[in-house]
């Protein structure tokens, strides 16, 4: 009996690990789940929001990681990743859109 609760308890352990390192992304278009597969691990706090820009839902990709250097990469609705105009920035995209929901992000333990 004491094998099969060291067993359960192992189980539930590597469990919860595996969880906390692939966090949900049910909602993201398929390119985008597949993007947040290949993260290895969390560093530098990756994270994915969805945004209502020029009527279109657009997602926006980037990480918060204190001392992470990190750029934004926008995606439209089918997850296909937009090319802005030279010199458009984060700050003329937030003026212009509606921050709708964090859709995806990979918290640490």
């Amino acid at each position: 009996m004491r094998n099969i609760l060291q067993i359960f308890t192992a189980l539930s352990i590597i469990g919860l690990l595996a969880y906390s390192c692939q966090k949900e992304s049910k909602e993201l278009p398929e390119p985008l789940k597949r993007m947040v597969e290949t993260f290895k691990n969390c560093e530098c706090d990756p994270y994915i929001d969805q945004y209502l820009w020029k009527n279109k839902k657009t997602f926006i990709s980037t990480c918060g990681g204190p001392a992470c250097d990190c750029t934004v990469s926008y995606y439209d609705e089918n997850g296909v990743q937009l090319q802005m105009e030279p010199g458009y920035s984060f700050i003329n995209f937030r003026s212009e859109s509606t921050f709708i929901r964090r859709a995806w992000t990979c918290k640490r333990d």
